[in-house]
């Protein structure tokens, strides 16, 4: 009877026998799954992201396209509609720290109505007395903070990549705060700095804004309260569009095309290389080492014990590489983090949907060897071995 350690043995035996192949396929199989996890971390990030907000909330628009521009003033008259609990209103800066190749999203936001209509954020009072007070001030994510090593009192300077600074050169801003959330929905690397500062500095007019956004009081309902509010600027200068935030969350992804299809389409068609790959090395080694498994037989290995040998070594090769895949991958989410993809993210569900979709790919690839292996008979072995 042959323990499991000696069936360990004989697969990692299988896998110094052949060093280069194991290698050649280890390095296959790692980027492969190396795209895979990005690309589901992207699908996590844009498409599962609006699933997971929670608080009522509505994003308004220029009734025409997101790229236009809203009067600042629309703010005054939707905190006075039935059903608003507050309401606030920020434009997306898109600045970028010189030599810094990793972005991360800034928003210009009206502070003193920020935190209202964003309860998740966590700002210790000091912190948030310190930012209203200092116009060249904004707020950092925990997150965000300790990526660059930043404290309370560090200056930051970005160059705009949409607005530029009329006084010339970077954009100076100031820690006076590191906010926390207590909503997972709602990520730690994103920076919140004053509109007014953006108005009064930017080349662009003044009192206008990119979106409002309004939080709904309990019970209220989001189609009533966004027919109502956009019915109240139908006659305006400039009309409105509304919708929920999870909806307008979703909408942002789709602008970038149908990405759910785009994604499962690169997926499928990184399978399928890395079945090819599977395949072929498979076919290989069990080409050059059937006088091993003929031998094997002859001592006594069942067929059972040949094909845990066969299927062995592949999978054993290939999942530890998936799951390296997978861990190269989170650590280099933080490239993909910046504007609107900064809640890119790799749960626990989808390593281990890659090394099932692994073993599954091993045992497609060591189906027909383990069945002629399996068909062998005695005669049919001694012959292997003599040739």
């Amino acid at each position: 009877m042959v323990s499991a350690s000696s069936q360990l043995y004989l697969i990692l035996s299988g896998l110094r026998a052949r060093p280069t192949r194991a290698l050649c396929t280890f390095a296959s199989v790692l980027v492969a799954f190396l795209l895979y996890g990005l690309l589901a971390a992207l699908e996590n990030g844009l498409l599962h992201r609006a699933e997971a907000l929670s608080t009522p909330r509505l994003v308004t628009t220029e009734a025409a396209s997101y790229l236009n521009m809203l009067p600042t003033r629309y703010r005054n008259r939707i905190v006075a509609l039935p059903g608003v609990a507050a309401s606030t209103y920020l434009s997306p800066f898109r600045g970028r720290r010189e030599g810094d190749a990793a972005p991360f999203a800034q928003h210009a936001v009206h502070a003193p109505s920020f935190l209202d209509v964003y309860p998740e954020v966590l700002l210790d009072r000091e912190s948030r007395d310190r930012w209203l007070a200092i116009r060249t001030g904004a707020i950092v994510g925990r997150e965000l903070a300790a990526r660059h090593g930043w404290t309370v009192g560090d200056r930051v300077p970005l160059v705009g990549t949409i607005y530029r600074n009329t006084a010339g050169g970077a954009w100076e801003f100031t820690v006076e705060g590191i906010y926390r959330s207590r909503d997972e929905s709602f990520d730690e690397v994103r920076m919140f700095f004053h509109h007014d500062y953006l108005e009064a500095a930017a080349n662009w007019g003044q009192g206008l804004t990119r979106l409002i956004v309004t939080r709904l009081r309990p019970g209220a309902d989001p189609g009533d309260v966004g027919g109502v509010l956009d019915k109240e600027f139908d006659i305006a200068s400039v009309a409105t569009r509304t919708s929920t935030e999870q909806d307008y969350a979703a909408e942002f992804a789709n602008r970038l095309g149908n990405f759910r299809t785009l994604i499962r389409s690169f997926t499928a068609a990184i399978f399928f290389v890395v079945l090819v790959v599977i395949a072929n090395a498979i076919s290989l080694s069990v080409r050059e080492r059937l006088p091993e498994y003929a031998l094997l037989r002859c001592v006594g290995f069942g067929n059972l014990r040949i094909a845990l040998l066969m299927v062995g070594e592949p999978w054993l090769l290939c999942c530890v590489t998936s799951v390296a895949g997978m861990a190269a991958a989170t650590f280099l989410l933080p490239t993909l983090e910046g504007a609107g993809l900064a809640s890119t993210y790799l749960t626990g569900l989808d390593i281990v949907q890659a090394c099932a979709w692994m073993s599954l790919l091993v045992l497609f690839g060591t189906f027909a060897p383990m069945l002629s292996a399996g068909r062998s008979s005695i005669a049919d072995v001694l012959g292997r071995l003599e040739r």
